[in-house]
């Protein structure tokens, strides 16, 4: 529930859709970028709550982008470990 929660906040913040919410672009730009921020802070979360580190985050990630470009036929950013 928490995530739903904090992806709410981020579409209540983004008034880039909104034809009429353009008044404070800027403003808008960077709550919702803060809102984005939550959302990732959650999922981090939820990924060390199942023990995953940063090497197995990013071999997760770049095990699902390559099966997503296979499956779609397009280029996903993929992630290098830290060397």
């Amino acid at each position: 529930m928490g995530l739903i929660a904090e992806i709410g906040e981020f579409l209540e913040a983004d008034k880039q859709w909104k034809q009429w919410g353009n008044s404070n672009k800027e403003s808008h730009e960077d709550a919702a970028r803060q809102e984005l921020i939550d959302c990732l802070l959650f999922l981090i979360n939820l990924m060390l709550s199942y023990n995953m580190g940063y090497p197995e985050i990013i071999d997760t990630y770049n095990k699902k982008v390559s099966e997503l470009e296979k499956r779609h036929g397009i280029q996903f950013i993929h992630l290098e470990k830290e060397g």
